[in-house]
């Protein structure tokens, strides 16, 4: 790989790049987009666990967690 970057100059270099740039942008976003819509699904869910946890340990019972949680859907 050395060798073939070695043997350019800079007018073949510049179809390289662009075509680098074409194409890796898109590619970059589209990576983020994905990475950030799993961190959100995970934190959301973590969030979740952690607050009917928290019920249970203040002794709640299923019925209240369950009318809890179908409050904070309407609202």
């Amino acid at each position: 790989m050395s060798g073939f970057l070695s043997r350019l100059n800079s007018e073949d270099a510049i179809p390289i790049v662009t075509v680098a740039i074409v194409f890796g942008a898109p590619a970059l976003v589209v990576l983020g987009a994905i990475a950030s819509v799993c961190f959100y699904k995970i934190r959301k869910l973590t969030t979740s666990a952690q607050l009917k946890q928290d019920m249970l340990d203040r002794g709640m019972s299923a019925e209240e967690i369950k009318t809890v949680l179908e409050s904070r859907h309407t609202a």
